[in-house]
This record gives C-alpha cells, structure tokens and sequence, in this order.
C-alpha cells in the first residue's frame, strides 16, 4: 500500500449545516492543532489534470475537541489507512476509534460506503460512548418477521430469540445443538424433564396467544419458555420508572444503543497494543488507567457503603468530568486522563465492565405466578403488539371442560413513553440470577477453591461435632457406597433460604428474597456477604404467593449441576474449563416459607408438622399443639412423601386435591424432582425461628397476658438490664424491655434468653415461672454451643421437651405453639447438619435488613434491589489495580471489609476456637500442646517489648514446671516478652483491662484454686471460675526441642461470696465479689487456650450485699 499525501485545500470551504463546530471554533484555537484541513490523495501523479485526476471523497472529521475538519480521502480507500494517517498527525489518538451515526467503523470498510459525518471516539474498556444527545429511536419492527427454526428441537424463535438460545445449546466443539426435541412437546430452552415418578407430563394445548403448558396444575407445571431475555426487549420498560439515572446517560440509553445495534465489547486494551509499540507510552497509559479505575471503584465503592443514591453520584461524576476539562488546558497529566474519565455514573459503571444487567427478568402472572419470558407476551394485531393472557390451567385433569380453563390474566400493561410512543411492559417482574454465573463469579477469585478444599484436612472427632461436615447428612454424600459426591474436588453443597421482608416502612409491601450459601466453605466464611449467593427476587403480590413457581428455574440449574455438572474457567484452571458440580443438601426458612417451598401444609394444618405424622385437633384459629409423647410420634418419610405427591398430582377435581392433601399433609415441589434431595431430613428447623423469635417471644407474650409480668415488673427488669457492662460484639442489648419488648430482633432475644434472663427475672417472677423458664435457658446454651456431642444434644433436646411439657401443665394446652412443638425435632436436625452454627439464619435475617435499607425511588424496587446488589458484588470481584496499591489500600480497606462481612452479635466470632479440647474442665493440664501456631487462627497486634518482675517471672516459671512437668532442665525462660491489648481468635475479640475493648476482658476458664495456686486436675471446678484479664504476653522459651512460642494472659481472678450468695440466681448465673480479687501466684497466668468463655458483667444485690453477677456468653463446647 502506497503512502498518502495530505495537502491543504482553501479551494474547499465546509459547509456550515454540514456538522456542528465546523469553522466556528474561537480565533486562535486552530492555532493548536497541526492540521486544519486535510486532504489524502493515492499514491500516484498528483497533477490537476481534469482527465487523469483521482477521484476522491470529501469527508467531515470531528476530533475530541469538537472542532470539524474537512478531508479528502481518495476513493478506495479503507477507515484503517484514514485511521493510520490520522494517528500521525495526531488527531486520533491511540485507543481512539471512528464512529459514523453513532456506530464504530470497522477498519475494513471503504470510506466511501460511510457517512459523509465521522467523529473521533476514546472508548473506554472498548465500544462506543454514548452520546450526550437524545439517543436515536428504534424503528418499527417488521409487522412479519420470519421466525427461525432450530436444528436441535425443532422450535421456532424470533431473530433475537434464536441468538440467545444458539448462545446457550450450541457446543462449539460438536458442532451441534445440545437442546432436544421431546415426544409430547417441543422443550423450549431444554426444558429438561424431571426425573421423577412424581413428575407428569400432559399434552399441549393449542391456544392463540399463548404459551404452551404442558404440566399438571398447580403442581407440577415448569416454567414457561425459560430462555435468557432478549434486553432490547425487556429492558427498555425498566428504566421508564427510574429516577436515579440521569437522563442523557441512563440505562434508558444503553438500551436504544444496543437496539440500533452498536458493538460495546470492544476491547480498548487491544486497541492500545495494535496502535502503539513505544513500551514507555504503553507503560504511561497504564498508570493513567490504574489511576482512572482507583477512582471510579473509590467512588462506586463509597457510595456502596454510605447508601447514597445514583443521582448523587451522578452529579458528582459530571462535576469532576467538567473540572477535568477545565484543568486540561493547564496540565498535560489532566490533560491525558481528561479525554477518558467517565461524566456520568452509567459510563463508571462501563469502565468497570459492567455494561447491562446480569440477571433475567421473568413476567409474573399476577394471579397464578406463572413465569413467562417477555418476548412470548406478546403479538401483533393490525400492525399494533398486544398483551398475551396466562395460559396456565390449575386442573388439567378436571373431567369438565369449564374447570380447564386458562387463567386468562393479562400478562403486559401498556405505558406511555417520554417519545411519545408506547411500550407493553410487565405488570410484574421476578429478577433472577443464573445460578451457573454466580458460581462461576465465586471460583474465579483468588483463594475461593482452596478454602471450600479445607474441610478434608480438618481434625475429626467420633464424638464431636464442631460443623456440617460432621453431620449425617454430608458423610452420605461423602460415602461412596451412597452418593459418592463430595469425595471429588469442585463438588459443592449448597444452603437454601427464602425469606420476606418490608424495604418501606409503614407500607405493607413484602418482597422476597431466594438465598444460596456454599457449605464447603469454612464457617467463619461461608454466611458472610460477599459470599451469599442472591438467585432471585421475588416481587410483591399482595398476598404472599406460592415460592414453587420462583424457584423453578433454579431447579432446572440444579438438576443439570448434578448430572453433567457446569464447566467453568476457574482461578485456579485459568484458560481450561473445569467442572463444577453442585448439590441442595439444605433448606433453611421460617415455618411458612419451609412448608411453601418444600411442599407441605401450613402449620395451622390438622397434619401441619413436616417432620412427624401427629395430628393437631381443633378448627380453624382452635388448634391444640400440646401433648409432647415423642415415642408415639410416627416419623415422616421421603418415600411416603413422594407417593402421596404422586396421588395429588393424578386427583382431577380441587376437591379431590384438598383431600389428599389434607389427609397427607403433603403438596408438590419441584425440589422433589432433584433425584438426591430428601425433602423430609434436608428441610430443617431453623433454630433462630424456632427458638428465639418464637417460644422467647411467645413466653413472654403469655407472662403479660396472664399477669405474670405487669408493667412495674418491666421497668424494673429495664432498670437491671441498663446497668449491665456489656461488649459491644454481642450486637443490640435490649432496650425495649419496658415496651414490653417491642419490636426486638433475633439477636436480642437471644441475647435476652443467654444471658440477661435469669439474673434479671430473679426476685421479679414467682419462682416456678423462672423453673420452668431456666430449662428453655439451659436448652438454648447447649443448643447454641459452637461444638456440640452426642449427648449434649440429647440433653438440650430432653430440656425442650421438659420445659414444654412444664409450660403446658402452666398456662394450659391452648396456648402451645407449632414452635413447641417442633423443639423435639431440633435433635434431628443438629444430627443431620452439626451445630446450629452451621445451619441457622442469622446471616440471612441480616442481609434482609441490609436490603430493606437500600435507598430506593420506590418504583421497581425488586429490580433495584437485584442491580444493586449484583454490582456491589462486582465492584468486589473487579478489586482494586495493582498501581498505587500501597497508597490507596489504607484508605479503602475498611469499605470492602464492610461489604465483604458482617462482625457484630451473633455473626460475630463463629468460628471454632482454636483450643478444642484444651478448655474443658475433662481435659488434665499436664503435657498438651500449649504453643501457638499457625492453625490456631489468633490474631494479634505488634505489641510493646516488656520485662517481668521477679514476682511475675516467678509465678510464669511455676506454670511452664505445672503444664510441662517433665520440662528439662537446661530450658531457656526469659525474663522479656511481648505485651499485648487484644487478641482475636477466629473473629471474635478477647480484650484486656487496659485496652479499649475492657468490656471483653471478663472471662471463665478452669484454671485458678485458691490462693493463687493452679487448681489440680482432680479437684478441677466443673463450673469454670470467673476473671478479668490484665494484658496479653507473647512468650518464648527454648528448650533442646526448639523454640516455643506461648500466648498467655495475665488473669485477676474475683474472690468467691458464700455458696447460698454464690448460687442465688440458679443456673447459670453466679454471683461473685465485684471488686476483690485473689492473690497473685502461678494461676495468674494461663495460656489462652484454656480460655473457656467470655461473660457479662451484672452488678447487683443480694440480701443487700453488693454483687457481680456472671453470665456467661455463649460456650465455645458445651461440656
């Protein structure tokens, strides 16, 4: 290819309604460029001989700056030999690209096939920005489009349609569809069939305007075309309502942009590497983007984290796009970033790579709930779309025809846009997340694999249970002889949840969330934030709707996770895919959403338990669920479950259906299509429901309607509270105790029931009312124990049936609740899934309420809350440039932590302590292994170097002779150490008196006798004794074995009251002298592994004698 030649042309004028700015600009500005007019002409004779003169092509070039030149280009020419020229002279510049009518040039075109109006562009991470004027309209679609058929399953699809089911069944590598036609209808998008005897297949119903059904109704229908939504259809209707956005840079651009068909995934890097070989430039360009994307993420970042809106953020982004503009003519550094930096949060969120919504949004029928995919909700009559109407029908197998009617109800209402125009849209919507891309989002990141690998090399313990991993549940997926699952790596379980909450206050409007937590993830990671998996959201339907035809589409996911498993490039597979296989093991919900979701009745139901066969007497609000003869209970099965089911969904008539489930107490499910799942042991009772926003609740709900408690007794019971010193790591301490505890959460009223309940009831109750009070109590700590045996779940379970069966002799039969009675099934389920810990919905009942906080412009709130948090968790997964970490790190460090977990009260410390045995009462001092290392998981901070007294060097050496007796002789024990304010042990922080944390300096071990002396194994205290650390000493000695590094904790530990003062309030609260202490000796220092708990410090009185009142916080054992 010849070079060009580029020549001024004054014969040439540009025309002044040809293209904005062109001559207008201000005198002097031309000044600054190189070049005003070109002209480029073929390498051959350049004289102006009429009859050889080479024809050319008068384009107009807008650069950056707005300012229009006019060029020559000769015919024949290509956009990459004017982009090759217009880099030498500068006016592209590198990344730079040509746009024509709001499309990028491709460098294969002619020139002379393009518009006459070219425009340099600096896209960001590649595509084409959007322009800053009304965006162009989409033209009326062709009245009859053909539709295409696809080779697989022989269905047909629009143009659009064809392209997203292509993109989701054709393997590249087969060169082949993976969708299959079936024999009674055509599957849609692989509407795979459900292996099971429970699923029945009927035939088509050819109906105009409506989509075909093909399942029983009510029960075992599938989802209607389930195939990834066309956004140019679906989207547009979204952002009509929206306020957040700004207008010329909303989504409501992005969608008329990718309507007229622009490419947006160019790539700007390859751009850059094409364009230039100068390394330095290179090396330069990078700094300038690293330093861009700080800024972008920053600002995301920070508005994820205050809960500001898009609207202010928005603002902001123009204000430093405008002052980038400004300050460009004085530095050549602003002057290179200005050109790229985004002036509107759409284009942030662009640069970042997030350019559309990353989840599907379903029609919902607002009568049956039947989901629909948008494209097929409509028709054109006479040139104009219409709405479809359900096609759904309830009974199928009705014997009369009137009874097999569709549902009828319109699916789309029609809105008028700004243009003028209308435009069908959903009258609701049901945003869902593929369940494939969120997992595929987790295994890409850093250190994700290895962590949900960790569970193999933990310590195992026949009789412990420290987390699922030893429950029955995960050792049948871990046996070959069973489901041979989780003995492959990339084998995940996975935790379910449904769950409702209000995000306006004062405003009855529910919506509902579908939640998934991976289970081979460590417990002190697997419920926080970032790791929470959201599947959907389910909109509000006036009433709480069925959950069967929400979680449809995740079924689908989940049968096609367990037999082929999803392929997926991984952090650690790179380039290569890896496959992924996952399984529900679990669903964890309140009492309605279980029975909902798993396929029961409610429990106001005669046969309303999900887990036993005992009938419930009485009608309707009558109910008795009192009688606790557990040995008379007849156990639920899976196998009787799914024959009953199977009778359901062959009943013809409603009336024949309500009696079969009435009679069964059964209902269909899709879970029961998932060939694994055992819908009876893997839908558990939660403990948080059950538990604490039940019975405590409920217990204190009849102690005020019987006049047990009255409304003095409440303020003296606040008045106590009050005065408790309390860490703050126990979350919200209850302040609405004279309100009759109004409005408490779930962490409240636990730590209500732990710890505050017993010494502030005393000597407010009658004593047989905190009798029966004090088993639930005991019960609950058992329960609510980090590791738990065999027989300490026996125990609490025989507490729960105990304080039932008081509760009923007390306050009579009718005053039973569905939550009672189900106490005597939480053994089952702590022997199916380990401690409570590792099922129970604290977790999620905090991410409802961070949801519900969520600023909202109370329009589409579903579809907020969705964007919202999908681009929060990409702002995680994007993280932040490797340039200029150790600058900005600091600064940003705390924010991710906030969105990445949640460390207060119950969600705090969850984790296992690292002493395991070392702190029970059982286990002899002598010869364990009292070093630290590595596997402790025990933070600390630097510390300051310090030197032991002769009487505190004396007292140390004594305790290294009492736990290594057989210490040789020749051990080095030095004088210095390392002093410390706090330490934290898997999450949970242990304070020092001298520290800001002093509140979490209050603890009990099994340590101290008297006099200072260490107590002797044989006359170890069963109830731990309670002390306030002093500090923290990082020591070492070294002995012929090496070096041994301990961490100790100097201990006051408070002198002892009479036994009658001492047990004043029962179990197990102990009153103890508040401010006189022990004297000093061997006991006062301990290693922290004999740590047994922290406790809550209570003042009080007792016969009027001045007391401490000791509560204990949860146990990290229960023995």
């Amino acid at each position: 290819m010849g070079s060009f030649l580029a020549r001024p042309s004054p014969s040439r004028s540009c025309s002044s309604n040809v293209a904005e700015g062109c001559g207008g600009d201000e005198p002097g500005r031309e000044a600054d460029m190189s070049l005003q007019e070109l002209q480029l002409l073929a390498p051959t004779d350049t004289s102006r001989k009429d009859e050889d003169c080479i024809r050319t092509h008068q384009v107009f070039i807008k650069d950056l700056d707005g300012r229009t030149k006019c060029v020559d280009v000769a015919e024949g020419s290509t956009v990459e030999e004017l982009m090759s020229h217009l880099k030498k002279e500068e006016i592209l510049p590198p990344g730079g690209s040509l746009v024509a009518e709001s499309k990028k040039l491709k460098k294969s075109q002619l020139v002379g096939k393009v518009s006459c109006n070219i425009e340099v562009a600096l896209a960001l991470n590649g595509g084409v920005p959007p322009k800053s004027t009304k965006p162009k309209k989409v033209p009326r679609r062709k009245k009859a489009e053909k539709r295409k058929v696809c080779p697989g399953c022989q269905a047909n699809y629009s143009s659009q349609a064809f392209r997203n089911h292509r993109s989701r069944f054709y393997d590249e590598d087969s060169k082949s569809y993976t969708c299959v036609k079936e024999d009674n209808h055509v599957s849609h998008c692989s509407e795979t069939e459900f292996s099971t005897s429970a699923s029945v297949s009927e035939p088509e119903h050819d109906m105009p305007n409506s989509v075909t059904d093909s399942e029983p109704a009510d029960d075992g229908r599938k989802l209607k075309n389930t195939k990834n939504h066309a956004e140019e259809d679906i989207s547009s209707f979204y952002d009509v309502n929206e306020s957040f956005q700004d207008q010329s840079d909303s989504e409501d651009e992005e969608i008329w942009l990718e309507n007229s068909g622009i490419a947006v995934d160019v790539n700007i890097d390859e751009e850059f590497e094409n364009s230039y070989s100068n390394d330095e430039h290179r090396q330069t360009s990078g700094l300038i983007t690293s330093l861009l994307h700080w800024l972008c993420w920053f600002i995301l970042l920070w508005q994820a984290k205050h809960f500001i809106s898009d609207t202010a953020i928005n603002q902001l982004f123009h204000f430093i796009g405008q002052w980038f503009d400004i300050a460009s003519k004085h530095s050549p550094f602003i002057a290179a970033l200005s050109p790229i930096f985004p002036g509107s949060i759409y284009l942030a969120w662009k640069h970042l790579n997030y350019r559309t919504d990353k989840f599907m949004k379903y029609v919902v029928c607002t009568k049956c709930c039947t989901l629909y995919d948008y494209s097929d909700c409509k028709y054109v009559l006479n040139g104009r779309e219409e709405s479809k109407r359900c096609s759904f029908v309830k009974y199928i197998n009705h014997p009369q025809r009137q009874h097999r009617r569709p549902c009828g109800q319109k699916l789309l209402k029609s809105i008028k846009l700004p243009s003028g125009k209308t435009k069908l849209v959903p009258f609701k919507i049901y945003c869902y997340k593929s369940l494939k891309e969120s997992i595929s989002a987790l295994v890409r990141r850093s250190g994700f694999e290895e962590s949900c690998e960790l569970w193999r090399k933990r310590s195992q313990n026949s009789d412990k249970m420290s987390d699922i991993y030893d429950g029955k549940i995960w050792k049948e997926f871990n046996d070959p002889q069973k489901h041979d699952f989780f003995t492959k790596e990339g084998n995940y379980g996975l935790v379910l949840n449904v769950d409702w909450f209000q995000p306006f206050k004062h405003v009855k409007y529910s919506v509902g969330v579908i939640y998934l937590a991976v289970a081979n993830l460590p417990r002190e990671e697997r419920f926080k934030r970032n790791n929470i998996i959201i599947v959907g959201i389910i909109p509000d339907m006036k009433v709480e709707p069925p959950t069967k035809t929400f979680i449809e589409p995740l079924v689908e996911e989940l049968m096609k996770a367990w037999t082929d498993g999803f392929k997926i490039k991984s952090f650690l597979s790179g380039k290569h895919e890896k496959t992924f296989r996952l399984a529900l093991i679990c669903v964890g919900c309140d009492i309605p959403a279980t029975r909902k979701l798993c396929g029961f009745l409610g429990h106001t139901a005669t046969q309303g338990c999900s887990r036993c066969k005992k009938s419930f007497p009485g009608g309707i609000g009558e109910k008795l669920f009192g009688g606790f003869d557990i040995a008379n209970w007849i156990p639920r099965t899976h196998e009787d479950h799914l024959a009953s089911v199977n009778s359901i969904l062959k009943s013809k008539t409603q009336t024949e259906q309500q009696e079969l489930e009435r009679t069964s107490g059964a209902r269909f499910s899709p879970l029961i299509n998932l060939p694994y799942f055992d819908i009876i042991r893997m839908s558990t009772v939660d403990p948080m429901h059950n538990l604490f926003l039940g019975t405590a609740k409920r217990v204190i709900e009849v102690w005020k309607d019987l006049g047990i408690l009255t409304d003095k007794m409440l303020h003296a019971i606040q008045e106590k509270v009050d005065n408790v010193e309390a860490p703050s790591d126990i979350g919200k301490i209850p302040r609405k105790i004279a309100s009759c505890f109004g409005g408490f959460t779930a962490d409240q009223l636990k730590n209500w029931t732990i710890i505050f309940s017993v010494f502030a009831l005393k000597d407010v109750i009658k004593d047989e009312d905190l009798e029966c009070w004090r088993k639930f109590v005991l019960a609950c700590r058992l329960i609510s124990s980090r590791v738990v045996t065999k027989r300490s779940i026996e125990l609490a379970c025989k507490l729960l049936v105990e304080f039932c069966k008081k509760f009923e002799s007390l306050y009579g039969a009718d005053r039973v609740t569905p939550n009672m009675h189900l106490h005597a099934h939480l053994k089952d389920c702590m022997e199916d899934f380990g401690p409570v810990y590792s099922f129970w919905l604290f977790s999620f009942e905090r991410l409802n309420g961070i949801l519900g906080d969520q600023p909202n412009n109370n329009r589409e709130v579903e579809l907020q809350i969705m964007r919202k948090f999908d681009k929060e968790r990409h702002l995680l997964d994007v993280g932040e440039p490797t340039h200029f970490s150790e600058s900005f790190s600091q600064l940003t460090s705390s924010m991710v932590d906030i969105l990445k977990e949640d460390n207060r009260g119950t969600n705090d410390g969850v984790g296992v302590g690292p002493w395991g045995e070392l702190s029970s009462y059982k286990t002899p001092l002598e010869n364990k292994p009292w070093s630290i290392n590595e596997k402790l998981n025990v933070q600390f901070e630097k510390g300051v170097a310090s030197v032991l007294i002769d009487d505190d060097f004396g007292n140390v050496v004594d305790m290294y002779k009492t736990i290594y007796p057989s210490l040789p002789s020749n051990t080095f024990i030095p004088r210095s150490y390392l002093k410390l304010k706090t330490i934290r042990v898997t999450g949970s922080v242990i304070g020092s008196y001298i520290s800001r944390s002093s509140r979490s300096s209050y603890i009990l071990a099994n340590w101290a006798g008297n006099d200072g002396h260490i107590q002797d194994y044989s006359e170890m205290y069963r109830i731990p004794r309670p002390g306030r650390i002093s500090y923290f000493l990082k020591h070492i000695i070294t002995s012929e074995h090496g070096a041994q590094v301990h961490l100790l904790a100097k201990v006051e530990w408070y002198s002892k009251v009479a036994d009658s003062v001492r047990t004043h309030c029962g179990q197990p609260v102990e009153a103890w002298h508040p401010t006189v202490f022990d004297a000093e000796g061997p006991a006062s220092f301990l290693p922290v592994q004999r740590l047994k708990c922290k406790f809550v410090k209570a003042p009080g009185k007792v016969h009027d004698r001045e007391v401490m009142f000791v509560c204990p916080r949860d146990r990290y054992f229960s023995y």
